[in-house]
């Protein structure tokens, strides 16, 4: 069992509830069954009304890895692939379905009786691929409604204390009972807050992280099986286990969570403002001269200091270790002979071909190359010398745009992605070249497919300008 996301998530709980307490603050103004049956009884049917009734079961079964997750080793699994290795070379494809017969999990079995059945390696890549992208998919669509649940809470909170406001304005002729009754309202503000930030959200990203560790497992098995099919030693996968990329993204509905969190401030200051209109003069007035003390004192930001640039290596290998790690991550990748790596110990070129990137004609990295991208930020953060993402272009017009325009925006869209995965901003430039730097002078289509491209150039020299490198044999 998995303890500790749980008592993480207790923890934080209760640092909220100790600090309100030493605030001064009474806890048991904190229970309100009303609020909560609002606020979490409307979230979880709302969630559960998008949901078909056969989705359910798979839904509680994933939530189910909060207790007790399921354990996907990769030294189990390189162990597995040895075992059935020895197995296929020592009696031939039938031992297989043996061993296929006492293996637990269904997709390594599967993957065994495939390899048994003499498939070759298109087909049971195919064949897994499938199985796994509707795994992942189903899977990825449940943590979409638990998303949903994060954004309904802070809506329902404000429905919550919308609803007690009603009842509080009601008594409107009794000012002294105001303060408890605004303060009772939002409790359920409170509820529907918390119970996103505190509860909905960190669950939900460990359960995405655990798919993440899924998919890598399974990515690993895959090359595993291939391995085995053409006869390769499965322990000589041991040393690339961990070019195996796929870790989660950025979660594109976090935004309405902090969307409804503003709303919330605002709806809070504006009733605020509100009660302050029915104290006495004396104390509004100093309530509002306050007020404008706190708001007009707001100090400038700090300018942030770009971050120095190190020295060059000082062990004598220079970059040729990184030149190393990034050809080793590249041999790992489906389209590696769209990827071409060049370099000594001073400087390293990572040319990318654009249809490995990009749609024809977009400027935006397609889903599919993010882990791409992410491999290569995770060699080239730890390396603290100047970068510079060239795009370029073939001679074709493309419409509504130009090709500088392509070439520069596929450039900046690179740069932005390693920004994204570490990589810092202040290392960085990209510039456009259009289609004047061509590998290839034929008029092709694929010597245009080879002059649509990427160059990521670093040099480990800081005095020099690495865009101004010549770029014809990039």
């Amino acid at each position: 069992m998995d303890r500790w996301t749980l008592v993480t998530v207790l923890l934080a709980v209760i640092a909220v509830l100790t600090g309100f307490s030493l605030e001064g603050g009474d806890l048991t103004a904190l229970w309100n069954p009303p609020a909560a049956l609002i606020v979490f009884g409307g979230g979880v049917f709302a969630t559960l009304a998008q949901l078909p009734v056969s989705q359910y079961r798979p839904l509680g079964e994933l939530l189910l890895w909060l207790v007790a997750p399921p354990q996907y080793s990769l030294d189990s699994l390189l162990s597995k692939l040895t075992t059935s290795g020895n197995a296929l070379r020592r009696d031939g494809p039938l031992a297989l379905e043996k061993v296929a017969g006492s293996e637990a999990d269904p997709v390594f079995r599967k993957a065994l009786l495939l390899l048994a059945d003499g498939n070759d390696v298109d087909a049971m890549q195919s064949a897994l691929y499938l199985e796994l992208k509707s795994r992942e998919e189903r899977d990825q669509d449940l943590l979409c409604v638990l998303d949903n649940l994060a954004g309904y809470l802070p809506t329902l909170g404000i429905v919550g204390a919308v609803l007690g406001l009603m009842q509080v304005l009601s008594s409107i002729k009794q000012p002294e009972a105001l303060a408890a009754g605004i303060a009772t309202a939002f409790v359920a503000t409170f509820y529907g807050v918390a119970g996103a930030n505190l509860i909905v959200i960190p669950l939900t990203s460990t359960l995405r992280q655990r798919l993440a560790i899924r998919s890598r497992y399974y990515e690993a098995l895959m090359l595993g099986v291939v391995a085995l099919r053409n006869g390769v030693n499965p322990m000589a996968l041991s040393h690339a286990r961990d070019c195996v990329v796929k870790r989660p993204g950025p979660d594109p509905h976090r935004w309405l969570v902090s969307y409804a969190d503003y709303m919330t401030l605002l709806c809070v200051f504006f009733i605020m403002l509100y009660a302050v209109q029915l104290v006495d003069e004396e104390d509004g007035s100093a309530i509002r001269s306050e007020l404008e003390g706190i708001f007009s004192t707001i100090l400038p930001p700090e300018p942030i200091t770009p971050p120095t640039l190190s020295t060059p290596l000082e062990d004598g290998n220079g970059l040729l270790p990184l030149l190393a790690d990034i050809r080793q991550v590249a041999q790992f990748i489906p389209e590696s002979d769209d990827i071409r790596i060049e370099g000594d110990k001073d400087w390293i070129t990572v040319s990318l071909n654009a249809d490995l990137l990009f749609a024809r004609g977009e400027t935006r990295i397609r889903d599919e190359a993010l882990p791409l991208m992410q491999a290569i930020a995770a060699e080239l953060k730890d390396f603290p010398f100047p970068i510079n993402v060239q795009g370029h272009s073939d001679d074709t017009p493309a419409k509504g745009i130009t090709n500088w325009e392509i070439s520069a925006l596929r450039a900046a869209s690179v740069v932005q992605n390693l920004v994204l995965y570490g990589v810092a901003p202040q290392r960085m430039a990209a510039v456009g070249l259009s289609y004047y730097h061509p590998l290839k002078a034929e008029d092709t289509e694929e010597a245009r497919a080879e002059n649509r491209r990427v160059v990521i150039f670093m040099t480990q020299t800081s005095e020099s300008a690495p865009w101004s490198r010549p770029t014809a044999n990039n």
